[in-house]
């Protein structure tokens, strides 16, 4: 199959059919058709099924919608909380049955479906891996950039090399373990004959996306431009395929039935000669399977999947159950399947399943960022942008309704499990409760950063022009001593918290006032977090890290330049930092630990951009954009 490298900013799904409506003659589906024990969905006539909830696991944490399984985790032990199964990019899908299926992305992702469940598999190594071939379960072959090759021989993943490029290898196909193309940027094409990789003369120097064939005399390679490739066994050549549409996807039944995708809706088919059939659509299409001549499945940006049933196409949207304000569904990149059993991957990690004639996804809410999340007595609360709150009380975590509530939730604490607060933009107050949540007064129509606390009845949250409110048994503004933006607070006990912001403010709580308090340099301050009197760290951007001793605050070698947005702890020499990403689309994600009196990176075997860690429920989390958490 086809896969692709793209900086892809979509929202997370689950399935919304837009097939028949009721009144109609359509006849609903029901969760057993579905499979589905757990989650909601479609009906396939317009109506939503609620399938049930999970006692143990989460639903969908195996990859299978609507089942309930121990969650997916990363090679490094961190386990997907939400979105489910897991938030990965995948770029590449294959199989060879119904019950052997892979899946791939970078930092080295490989996914294995055995009939019950999707799981990792240890690739040894962060490669950015875009597509994956398998001639059978002993000899699978993914490729990627830069000219990555791996190969799995006995059930062991090694990267082989041998494609003597730097270039982005973007897919790969094969006949058998002796004949096997991969094609790429700068129009490269290599083929395998068992001994090794050799290149072939394509005659382009535009990006290859997509190769397949029907056999070994008869095999296609699509790019950008529109240029169209076909092989004879022997040499390359155009073929007969005139757009001038970037093409992203080839696929086939057999050397009479063939499809290309692209750019704007276009599709094309081969029964003998190539003709463009119209898709109603305009969006960017980037995947192709056809799973007979009368059924055919594309899917690409913003969440679309075309059908074609022999006469025309017909469009579905597999949109999110919480979607950020004008935002867009999760990007689909590639799809296949063994008769009416298909699987599609997307640009967020999302896997949907064809099941009883529809499409069928994850219902994790999916907001754009988790901002803050806080846990404890067994449950769990996070807060991120257009309102989103979601909650977990021990197992999957699930949307908060806050109604047409779209401000930007940027702070969360709780006292309990059933008493917790959300601040966030315009002065936004959002008091949870175990049945509720509700707006409520938060005594400023300031921007509020962050919350924290020490009781129910002891609450503070800071944010611009340097507010502070409490809460006691309401409400109310407090003396600040400075107009600094202000991005963290943290309440140690009720006579001791610090506040820290821009331009390097430290505030401090003596039980009576709020004072400042000099710390080290002006570089702003996003979050802070306490273990005892004498025990303090305030970080902030370009990798600071301050220590509070007991006299004064010191910079700490954290080992990174990265912006750290958010510190807490388990103890003074058990604290976790987290942030921003290194620079490049899949730089991995930002973890930092303290141990041993100094700071050391952690890797997490995830990508997402950071924005908060906490520690509870004998678990750190962590949690970032595109509604990731993950728990350890």
């Amino acid at each position: 199959m086809r896969a692709l490298l793209l900086g892809l900013a979509v929202a997370g799904a689950v399935a919304c059919s837009s097939g028949d409506q009721p009144g109609n003659g359509c006849k609903p589906l029901s969760c057993g058709q579905l499979g589905a024990s757990c989650g909601s969905f479609s009906d396939g006539c317009g109506a939503t099924l609620t399938c049930g909830s999970c006692a143990s696991g989460f639903c969908g944490g195996g990859g299978v919608p609507g089942v309930c399984a121990a969650p997916s985790c990363t090679m490094q032990g961190w386990c997907w909380a939400n979105p489910m199964p897991q938030g990965t990019p995948l770029f590449g899908l294959a199989g060879l049955s119904a019950s052997d299926l892979w899946a791939v992305g970078p930092a080295g992702t490989v996914l294995h479906f055995d009939g019950a469940r999707w799981s990792p598999e240890d690739t040894h190594g962060d490669a950015l891996i875009q597509d994956i071939f398998p001639v059978s379960d002993s000899d699978v072959w993914a490729v990627g950039y830069p000219g990555v090759v791996l190969h799995r021989v006995g059930g062991a993943w090694q990267n082989v090399g041998g494609s003597n490029t730097q270039s982005a290898l973007r897919s790969v196909w094969g006949l058998s373990g002796t004949n096997i193309w991969t094609v790429g940027d700068g129009g490269i094409i290599l083929h395998y004959d068992g001994g090794g990789w050799s290149p072939q003369t394509s005659g382009t120097t535009k990006d290859l996306y997509s190769v397949w064939g029907s056999g070994p005399t008869d095999i296609y390679a699509v790019g950008i431009g529109g240029v169209a490739l076909h092989s004879n066994g022997a040499t390359w050549s155009p073929s007969s395929l005139a757009t001038g549409f970037d093409l992203f996807g080839v696929w086939g039944t057999g050397p009479n039935d063939v499809w290309a995708v692209g750019d704007m809706g276009f599709s094309a088919h081969f029964n003998g000669s190539w003709t463009t059939i119209p898709t109603g659509s305009m969006r960017r299409l980037l995947g192709v399977w056809a799973a007979s001549p009368t059924e055919v499945f594309v899917v690409g940006l913003a969440g679309i999947v075309l059908n074609y049933d022999g006469a025309a196409f017909r469009s579905t949207i597999l949109a999110p159950p919480l979607l950020r304000p004008g935002g867009l569904p999760e990007s689909l990149i590639d799809v296949t399947g063994f008769g009416e059993d298909g699987w599609i991957i997307g640009a967020l990690g999302g896997l949907y399943r064809h099941v009883a004639g529809q499409w069928i996804g994850p219902s994790s809410a999916r907001p754009t960022q988790i901002s803050a999340i806080w846990a404890g007595s067994g449950a769990a609360l996070a807060a991120g942008t257009g309102g989103t709150i979601i909650r977990s009380t021990g197992v999957e975590f699930n949307a908060v309704d806050l109604g047409a509530e779209v401000r930007n939730a940027n702070g969360v604490w709780a006292s309990s499990a059933t008493d917790g607060w959300v601040a966030g933009d315009g002065g936004l107050m959002v008091h949870v409760t175990s049945s509720t949540a509700a707006t409520v007064s938060s005594g400023t129509t300031m921007n509020l950063a962050a919350v924290s606390g020490t009781a129910a009845d002891d609450v503070w949250a800071v944010g611009d022009n340097g507010v502070i409110v409490h809460f006691t048994t309401g409400w109310s503004t407090a003396t600040s001593p400075t107009t600094a933006r202000l991005r963290g607070v943290f309440a140690r006990t009720r006579g001791d918290a610090w506040a820290v912001g821009d331009g390097g403010t430290i505030l401090r709580f003596g039980g009576q006032m709020w004072a400042s308090v000099t710390g080290s340099g002006s570089t702003s301050l996003h979050a802070v977090w306490a273990a005892d009197m004498n025990n303090a760290w305030a970080v902030g951007d370009g990798g600071t890290v301050l220590h509070w001793n007991g006299a004064s605050w010191q910079p700490e070698t954290s080992g990174t330049t990265n912006d750290l947005l958010s510190v807490f702890g388990n103890g003074a020499d058990d604290v976790y930092a987290v942030g921003s990403s290194p620079a490049g689309e899949f730089g991995g994600s930002t973890v930092l630990h303290r141990s041993g009196g100094t700071w050391h990176p952690v890797a997490t075997g995830t990508l997402n951009d950071l924005r908060a860690v906490t520690v509870g429920n004998g678990k750190v989390y962590l949690a970032g954009v595109d509604g990731m958490i993950v728990t350890k």
